[in-house]
């Protein structure tokens, strides 16, 4: 896996408490920041969750990408 690097702004109280904390879970100011990142990048929200179902649902009915397909009865949405 390709790692890149980026450059962070913080005032200097922030940095130093950042430091103090990644000292006591035994990793680095990078480490936290990393794990961060996976956190959010692993987060699933309700919201993304029924879009994902929208589209399955429009996928089996064939809908999905299809300009001006006719309306479909919301109840069926909801019973997935």
């Amino acid at each position: 896996m390709h790692m890149r690097n980026i450059t962070l702004s913080v005032d200097e109280d922030s940095y130093r408490n950042v430091r103090i904390v990644a000292a006591h879970r035994g990793t680095s100011v990078s480490g936290l920041v990393r794990d961060y990142f996976r956190s959010l990048q692993a987060e699933k929200t309700d919201t993304n969750r029924q879009i994902e179902k929208l589209f399955e649902v429009m996928d089996r009915e064939g809908t999905a990408g299809r300009a001006g397909s006719r309306e479909r009865d919301r109840s069926k949405l909801y019973d997935r």
